[in-house]
């Protein structure tokens, strides 16, 4: 099943749906989010509230302005980024890394690409 079918469902309160989207993107987007916020508890939570989002409604995606993968690991990036600044207002964020995947820019695509050679290293590698 796709990405687009899976969220679909997903919209529709399919639990089984996002379980799966869920199982699917866990590991490359909790990456994906400890690179942004540097703190494990902070990455927990962002993946927490990425997915009650998600089932909530509380971001739509529209398949004419991308790839479901890319507004996906955009909308976890603005997550990460609003926890950090509410639990750490004092803190400086590295506007390096979240600069360079801005949210209408292909280069999230490329992003994803990396990230998802790297996960698959890692994943080999621990194996």
């Amino acid at each position: 099943m796709t990405d687009l079918e899976l969220y679909e469902r997903v919209r529709q309160k399919d639990k089984e749906a996002l379980e799966t989207l869920y199982d699917r993107y866990e590991r490359i987007l909790y990456a994906f989010v400890l690179q942004l916020t540097k703190d494990r508890d902070l990455a927990e939570e962002a993946m927490q509230e990425v997915f009650i989002k998600l089932w909530r409604g509380g971001g739509i995606y529209d398949e004419s302005k991308g790839k479901f993968r890319s507004w996906f690991f955009t909308m976890s990036r603005h997550v990460a980024i609003d926890l950090i600044r509410k639990r750490k207002p004092d803190l400086q964020l590295d506007e390096s890394y979240a600069k360079a995947i801005p949210s209408d820019s292909p280069s999230v695509e490329k992003e994803v690409e990396w990230h998802d050679g790297h996960a698959t290293s890692f994943q080999a590698k621990s194996a």
